[in-house]
């Protein structure tokens, strides 16, 4: 587990740079440096790696479920067993946290800042393969 510490302002475009480090790696917010009037934000990074190897994805999660919050978020890549059953639904007004393409009798699912409620609800139940990595984000 990596955790990580923050400093930003409420500004936008460091709100921007956040989004950023916690997902492209670490840093600190520039716009936040020699701004007395800018409030501080302290925030502290959790990252956790996981391989799954056709195992139940709930299971696996199970293990992280009472250290995930509001602002957990799993990206990652899953080739899902027996999935042309799984239905990922669709948004057209709000990006999709959770896509799903057919392959040849597993379907490859790639989660992209995904709530862990989303992804039990959808996967749960599922046999799966890959990676993901479980973000999660606490304001100190």
């Amino acid at each position: 587990m990596v955790a990580l510490a923050l400093t930003c302002s409420l500004e936008d475009s460091c709100w921007r740079e956040l989004w950023n480090a916690l997902f492209n790696g670490f840093g600190s917010c520039s716009s936040s440096q020699g701004s007395p009037k800018a409030a501080k934000i302290p925030i502290k990074l959790q990252v956790q790696e996981l391989q799954l190897a056709e195992q139940v994805v709930a299971e696996v999660l199970a293990q992280y479920q009472s250290s995930m919050t509001e602002r957990t978020y799993i990206n990652g890549t899953l080739s899902v067993e027996d999935a042309e059953d799984l239905v990922v639904p669709t948004h057209a007004d709000s990006f999709d946290t959770i896509t799903l393409q057919y392959g040849r009798e597993v379907g490859v699912v790639r989660l992209e800042s995904a709530s862990p409620i989303e992804v039990l609800s959808l996967l749960g139940d599922y046999y799966a393969s890959g990676s993901l990595i479980i973000r999660k984000v606490e304001v100190l």
